[in-house]
């Protein structure tokens, strides 16, 4: 710039120069009062404090950047731009914000939020899908009104119900509050009946299914007498044998069903020779074989009713079947008198040739 003092005053040059003198004063006392920059100049709109952090106004107004709180009517913070690095910034007043951030530490306060739209946090942690109105967790495309992937635990001060996956199956569990130790798990605490497969109806039981209840192959026994631990039903093959020796030729034919519930069995035997029987070395007693369960060590705890009996070559016109306690193998007896029981005897079997030879045929139970 040219040396102007030599100007006459007055002149339009002159006047030029002491309107840029007062310009340059002005600027010196805004950047004095505010604080000058120390990164350059601020943008549009924006006030910039130096490290001092240091801002006059009339009434000497000093803003301390470490301990002084900053208020604003409205706060614009352009994208990618960091307040600070310490402090806490506050939406609404200190004593119970709106909104708290510890910018040194993490955001501890939210109060009465509002937000419109998607929401998703950490990719899948947690997402509103605000267009089908759903919530996921685990997943960013939930397909029902709330989807959890993963499994998930459901707690009070003292037990909780843990919803999963268990590989090709889902199973609900009650555990303790720590995610360990079996609790019980209780349906319709208020009543009501609950249906497996099926709507449930009034008055066909609390619990209705739409297929049988299925029981371990291994019984897993209860001494309470209002538990059922047990229910099988199916058949088995009843064959005649001797206590000693053995037959040359019994071509028998036999068919049995039997029904456990709990520790009794429940069963049915038909049995008969067909063809030419050769009774052979065969001695002693005769047995049916085969039984499907062994029978308890309590004695005469098997007993059997013969309800039909043809070409037997025994006198005795009323039989019955005992079965041995501790195995599986029942015994023929020809009377049960107070006299003491015998029982039909290996060869008391017809030799006849037939297709009904030696039949018999009877019900009974037993525990096990």
């Amino acid at each position: 710039m040219s040396d102007l003092s030599t100007l006459p005053k007055g002149d339009s040059a002159w006047l030029l120069r002491k309107a840029i003198e007062r310009i340059m004063q002005q600027v010196s006392v805004l950047e004095t009062n505010i604080g000058s920059s120390t990164t350059g100049n601020s943008l549009d709109g924006q006030i910039i404090f130096n490290d001092n952090g240091t801002l006059r106004g009339d009434t000497g107004l000093t803003y301390a950047k470490s301990t002084t709180t900053l208020r604003a009517g409205l706060l614009i913070v352009p994208g990618n731009t960091q307040l600070a690095t310490v402090g806490i910034l506050y939406v609404g007043t200190t004593a119970n914000p709106k909104l708290k951030v510890d910018v040194g530490a993490n955001l501890t306060t939210i109060t009465n939020a509002t937000i419109t739209g998607a929401l998703t946090v950490d990719t899948t942690t947690l997402v509103v899908d605000a267009t089908n109105n759903r919530v996921g967790i685990g997943t960013a495309s939930p397909q029902d009104g709330f989807e959890v992937v993963g499994n998930s635990f459901f707690r009070g001060a003292a037990a909780g119900v843990r919803v999963g996956d268990g590989g090709g199956y889902g199973y609900v569990s009650a555990y303790g509050p720590a995610l360990s130790g079996a609790k019980d798990l209780v349906l319709q605490t208020g009543g009501g009946n609950v249906g497996v497969g099926v709507t449930p109806v009034a008055g066909s039981g609390a619990i209705q299914l739409n297929a049988g209840v299925g029981f371990p192959a291994t019984q897993v026994a209860s001494s309470d007498a209002n538990t059922l631990d047990d229910y099988e039903e199916g058949t088995w093959t009843p064959v005649y044998s001797p206590v000693s020796g053995s037959f040359t030729t019994l071509p028998t034919v036999g068919s049995g069903k039997y029904r456990k519930i709990g520790d009794t069995v429940f069963f049915s035997i038909d049995i008969r020779t067909s063809g030419t029987v050769d009774l052979g070395g065969a001695s002693g007693n005769i047995q049916i074989t085969g039984f499907p369960f062994v029978c308890s060590s309590a004695g005469g705890s098997g007993t059997a009713s013969v309800f039909q009996q043809f070409n037997l070559a025994v006198s005795s016109a009323h039989l019955g079947i005992v079965i041995t306690p501790s195995t599986s193998i029942a015994t023929i007896s020809k009377n049960l008198s107070n006299a003491g029981a015998s029982y039909v005897q290996a060869n008391e079997l017809s030799t006849a040739t037939g297709s009904f030879e030696n039949l018999i045929g009877a019900f009974g139970m037993y525990n096990v």
